[in-house]
């Protein structure tokens, strides 16, 4: 007998036996969520939207694999100038790795935990005197 909510028939009905979220709890989410719409797309409501979803989580999880293009400039005269997800450091004090987000600049020491650190508006006027940046290859 299902049990629509800890054993849904959409999800155990397979002919191989196994349920569905024994597969997919060993994946991340858009991939699992990929498999589990492929799962059900016979076995409840509309195939063809099931897999229009498992279709939407693929592509949601190849964009996030892809790599982020490349700036058109490597070198900037400011920090400001500097794109925003792009890393950069300055020939000055290449131990430092930045990154601008939402108009913040944060850092990673090199010799740290790559654990990123929000910049202080203080540390503006200094930030200048390191300048040019430029890009580090990711």
């Amino acid at each position: 007998m299902s049990d629509p909510v800890n054993h849904p028939a959409h999800y155990t009905d397979h002919p191989s036996g196994v349920e569905c979220i024994q597969i997919t709890e060993h994946m991340g989410f858009n991939l699992g969520n990929a498999v589990k719409y492929i799962w059900r797309a016979d076995l409840k409501g509309s195939a063809t939207q099931d897999l229009e979803k498992a279709r939407w989580y693929i592509d949601r999880e190849l964009s996030k694999r892809a790599p982020a293009p490349a700036p058109a400039e490597t070198e900037w005269p400011t920090w400001d100038a500097v794109p925003e997800g792009v890393k950069y450091t300055s020939n000055r004090t290449p131990w430092f790795l930045w990154e601008n987000h939402g108009g913040t600049r944060y850092y990673t020491r090199a010799s740290s935990a790559n654990v990123p650190v929000k910049v202080s508006e203080a540390s503006d006027r200094e930030m200048q005197g390191r300048a040019p940046f430029v890009a580090v290859a990711a």
